[in-house]
């Protein structure tokens, strides 16, 4: 049988001989070893500011091999096309059409979900989601379908009501797995940083400012107690940096708007393209990643909110581990004071999908319930604890890395 046996007629397979045992008379095992994939992402919203921008920097990278756009209505073929000239390694593939979806999200590594209706001014939180809610679960059908080994990265705001939503409609598909749903909250990140950076004189690719909770005006919780560097900050600034990380978005809206030039795109392009890149450096075995995403908790935070932003390590398996970082009075006052904005919008995602059947509603907690976050402040899906002191974070590394 074996003589008979020839690579040649395994397509798509490599034969490979790893072993032979004395013990079996000369006996050769076998080891058929499928081909590894290409590293493929799916922009869903290709068409959009936002999902044009994040294929024009992930284009730049070599950490991905092809990237597909697509969009329902708009067709991004022509931009597709425009950057498939760029001499650079990843191919682009276009689609347009409810259609091509299941071709789409097939075998794709990663699913980013961007686009749907930007936020505009004076738009609420309640009126975001409903324009977004069917866009989001429709993807997550087609995920849930035809890939639910994928790791699912969501930006279509408002992220917190759009994970929930996603995990859910997952969860009938009993495809689920809370390391592969990821909000993407880096957009809050580098504005803090930014800012904070701004204020204190310092180079801002040299500062890391973590942000919980969750993406919202109100929600959006800078730790700057665990700023790094370590950087001293009075009241009175660190007053003046909150109002300014809270109103970053509104104020570059109302600009926008005034200049009728459209939503804010440009640094949410960036910052989805960055958290897309950690994400691909995970899935290809980068021991140190790190970012900031809005994801399912675990242990004793999930006892807070089962869905809160906090940082997380990234790996083969998408979230490996994430870490609350220990917070100071201060902070606490913030996060319980966005904890019923937070479970406002985990509750109306959850609710579109199970609707009557949504489990009871959660209990508030009193705000001693923040001591016991500071006492505890380490939860991970992992085996091993993240410490921000015990990693060496080099940021520039986590960057997109434009044309090397």
């Amino acid at each position: 049988m074996f003589s008979k046996l020839s690579v040649f007629k395994l397509p798509n397979v490599v034969a490979k001989i790893f072993k032979r045992s004395l013990n079996t008379g000369g006996y050769c095992e076998w080891s058929i070893e499928e081909p590894q994939r290409p590293m493929t992402v799916s922009i869903i919203g290709g068409h959009t500011g936002e999902g044009v921008l994040a294929t024009f920097l992930l284009k730049q990278t070599k950490l991905v091999d092809e990237i597909r756009l697509y969009s329902g209505l708009i067709s991004p073929c022509g931009q597709g096309y425009d950057m498939s000239h760029i001499d650079t390694s990843p191919q682009i593939k276009a689609y347009t059409g409810q259609k091509f979806l299941r071709d789409v999200i097939t075998d794709a590594h990663i699913v980013l979900i961007c686009g749907g209706h930007p936020k505009k001014p004076c738009t609420t939180t309640e009126e975001l989601f409903e324009s977004n809610a069917d866009y989001v679960r429709n993807i997550a059908m087609y995920v849930g379908e035809f890939n639910p080994k994928a790791i699912v990265c969501i930006s279509t705001p408002p992220v917190g009501a759009c994970v929930p939503l996603v995990a859910e409609v997952l969860k009938k598909n009993a495809a689920y797995d809370p390391r592969k749903v990821i909000g993407i909250m880096t957009l809050g990140s580098i504005r803090a940083t930014s800012i904070t950076a701004k204020y204190t004189n310092n180079n801002p690719s040299d500062v890391i400012v973590p942000v919980i909770g969750a993406l919202s005006r109100d929600t959006l919780i800078p730790v700057f107690s665990q700023i790094r560097p370590e950087i001293h900050i009075d009241e009175k600034l660190l007053q003046l940096l909150r109002d300014k990380i809270a109103s970053a978005e509104d104020e570059a809206l109302d600009l926008k708007y005034i200049e009728s030039t459209g939503s804010c795109f440009l640094s949410s392009a960036f910052a989805t393209a960055r958290f897309t890149a950690s994400v691909i450096k995970g899935l290809k075995g980068d021991a140190n990643v790190v970012e900031c995403g809005f994801v399912r908790q675990l242990g004793h935070i999930q006892e807070f909110l089962p869905y809160m932003g906090s940082i997380v390590k990234l790996g083969k398996d998408g979230v490996e581990q994430y870490y609350m970082p220990t917070i100071t009075d201060d902070e606490c006052k913030q996060l319980q004071k966005a904890y019923p904005l937070i479970k406002s919008q985990i509750e109306m995602g959850e609710t579109f999908v199970l609707g009557a059947q949504r489990k009871a509603r959660i209990n508030l907690k009193s705000p001693l319930y923040c001591q016991m976050i500071r006492k505890k402040p380490i939860t991970m899906i992992g085996d091993v604890k993240i410490d921000l002191n015990e990693l060496d974070i080099d940021k520039n590394e986590r960057c997109i890395e434009i044309i090397r």
